[in-house]
């Protein structure tokens, strides 16, 4: 089991992948990799960002960030 990674606030990051098509990006073209993540999950997953990949022996995780309660403050300040 991995142990699960926090925002600057302590909550906790949600796991997602992608397909191994990407991750074999990941090692022919990183910036490539980069932008076509933050793509996937611009579309697949509004309102959370992606913080950090994690590529090893075991585990192809790609960490998101929920930006849903950022979003309703900000909004709320403009009002």
């Amino acid at each position: 089991m991995v142990e699960p990674r926090y925002d600057d606030f302590g909550i906790p990051l949600t796991q997602s992948g992608v397909s191994a098509a990407l991750w074999e990006l990941r090692k022919t073209d990183p910036t490539a990799f980069k932008v076509r993540v933050r793509e996937y999950f611009a579309v697949a997953y509004p309102g959370f960002t992606v913080a950090a990949a994690t590529l090893n022996d075991r585990e192809k995780i790609i960490w998101l960030k929920d930006e849903r309660r950022t979003q309703v403050a900000e909004r709320h300040n403009r009002i």
